[in-house]
């Protein structure tokens, strides 16, 4: 669920925002929820001390504060790289200062200009939603999926050092991570398939991710990864790899 805040010194125009905000999420059946008003933006910068997740800022520009929206908006941006932020403010003037200050805005809304506050929001809303389910559709495509007796593992790429077949039960293969070993079955082939082009065939028993290899014992054909495991590596196999080595 996505977490909203609002930051605005005016309490009419704060109550406006949120209620716009609410009925969006309440017509539109938004996974999303706000999560926090401020009146002050010292209240949004200690929440991001408690998370770093990604939220969606709805900013005044002029707060009345030590700092502006736009100081805010710098400072939510260096805790959060992947947050919506949105100006909702009287200064028209000041749009192009948010090219200035880099905080990559989504939608500057004027109020006195904004006839149809909930439209506009809506629309913010929507955009939201688009973008964040593309992240997740691209974050879940670097996991491999692989169901484990009565469990469904989801491991990033970057955990995973190699596959192994097992040389005594048929169709059985075992993952070697980070921070786990998971047996399942299945063949090296169509684990392959599954896999993007870090992952390499180096043996027909073995499938290695090629971000782990220290080094390579040629004539030994054999394969050391960082934590100093070895695994080996065929002739056959091994004459592709040297050239996508570069040796």
């Amino acid at each position: 669920m996505l977490k909203i805040y609002v930051c605005e010194d005016n309490q009419k125009q704060l109550d406006r925002m949120v209620a716009a905000i609410e009925a969006v999420i309440q017509e539109e059946q938004l996974d999303m929820k706000v999560e926090m008003v401020a009146d002050h933006p010292k209240q949004i910068l200690d929440q991001m001390e408690q998370s770093n997740e990604p939220g969606i800022y709805f900013l005044d520009i002029d707060l009345g504060a030590e700092i502006n929206g736009l100081d805010l908006a710098v400072e939510i941006r260096a805790h959060q790289p992947r947050a919506f932020i949105i100006f909702v403010t009287t200064h028209s003037e000041m749009s192009h200062m948010t090219f200035y200050y880099k905080v990559e805005a989504m939608d500057f809304i004027v109020k006195e200009e904004c006839t149809d506050l909930k439209q506009r929001v809506g629309q913010c809303l929507a955009h939201v939603g688009q973008l964040n389910q593309s992240v997740e559709v691209e974050h879940l495509a670097h996991h491999f999926r692989v169901k484990s007796g009565c469990k469904l593992w989801q491991i990033p790429y970057e955990d995973i050092f190699y596959f192994e077949v097992s040389p005594h039960v048929s169709k059985k293969v075992t993952l070697y991570g980070k921070n786990q070993i998971i047996d399942f079955c299945g063949n090296l082939k169509e684990v392959k398939k599954m896999l993007d082009e870090r992952f390499y065939r180096c043996h027909r028993m073995y499938l290695v991710n090629l971000d782990y290899i220290k080094e390579i014992h040629w004539n030994a054909h054999e394969i050391v990864l960082q934590d100093e495991t070895t695994i080996p590596l065929s002739v056959r196999l091994g004459k592709a790899l040297r050239e996508r080595w570069g040796q």
